[in-house]
């Protein structure tokens, strides 16, 4: 009888371990498998407030990525998920998950430049903003 538990236990055992390998290697794979994204790039935003969970999930909505399970993972693993900061994006072709919460929690936003002629007047100032 205790022979028979002990089998048991260690096929139990043995299935968890292969199965915590193959989780281990389905998430290596996510992390090194580039974004989707056209050859030209493409833009995304994040507004203030959004959660982390909710970029996540507009990223594989996109296609961008391939599981918004695995980015959270990344993230929570990481210690960065509660500090993806709001702005615009450029995302390049060839960019790997851990870059891409890496450029989100650094802040690395689209700019743009913006003249102000001397002699405008606020109206016309408005005007150009928009």
């Amino acid at each position: 009888m205790l022979k028979r538990l002990l089998m048991i236990a260690a096929a139990g055992a043995g299935v968890l371990v292969i199965a915590g390998v193959v989780v281990a290697l389905a998430f290596r794979g996510f992390l090194a498998t580039p974004v989707e994204v056209p050859a030209e790039g493409m833009e995304f935003s994040i507004a203030s407030g959004t959660a982390f969970s909710t970029v996540a999930r507009e990223l594989e909505n996109a296609g961008v990525i391939s599981s918004a399970g695995w980015f959270k993972l990344q993230a929570r693993l990481s210690g960065l998920a509660g500090q993806v900061q709001a702005g615009e994006y450029r995302i390049q072709p060839g960019t790997l998950p851990t870059e891409l919460l890496e450029q989100f929690t650094s802040g690395n936003v689209i700019l743009y430049s913006f003249t102000i002629v001397e002699g405008w007047n606020r109206w016309e100032l408005m005007k150009a903003l928009k």
